[in-house]
């Protein structure tokens, strides 16, 4: 039998407070196939994306700004523009062939970053040095703002 491990998080303002269950990818068992297809039904019955959508609504809060201004800020003629990536970097057995990823930025709007436990490697870009940002056991999601959001706040500060 397959079941989704979960557990609750919650995104609150003085407005609301939201329950958002987030899914265990590593606890998830049982064939490809099936997994996907549980997957599939746990984004559309709990919202995949709506961690994101709800901390868009919290930013334009913080910002002082209109509701919905950021969601609509990303969308286009056709709705809201959502890009989903997945990717998997398993450490490497042998350390000194590791490279890395170049440095970069990242350039969307709200990124959800599931990052590992147990292997460090994510660092941001503050006041002019890399920090580096630890692991934790008690993080599931590292939520990044990326430029178009840094753009857009800024943009409306000045």
């Amino acid at each position: 039998m397959i079941r989704i491990a979960w557990k609750l998080c919650y995104l609150k303002s003085e407005t609301f407070r939201y329950e958002v269950r987030v899914i265990i990818f590593g606890e998830l068992d049982g064939e490809r196939s099936e997994t996907m297809a549980l997957l599939h039904w746990a984004c559309e019955k709990w919202g995949c994306f709506q961690p994101a959508e709800n901390l868009a609504e919290l930013m334009c809060e913080n910002l002082g700004i209109e509701k919905g201004y950021i969601k609509r800020s990303f969308s286009g003629s056709k709705g809201p523009s959502v890009g989903t990536r997945v990717a998997k970097y398993p450490q490497c057995p042998q350390l000194e062939l590791v490279r890395g990823l170049r440095e970069h930025t990242d350039a969307g709007g709200i990124i959800l970053l599931l990052q590992d436990d147990q292997v460090p490697g994510l660092e941001f870009f503050k006041d002019g040095q890399w920090v580096e940002n630890p692991p934790s056991k008690n993080t599931t999601i590292f939520i990044n703002m990326g430029d178009q959001v840094e753009v857009l706040a800024s943009y409306i500060s000045s």
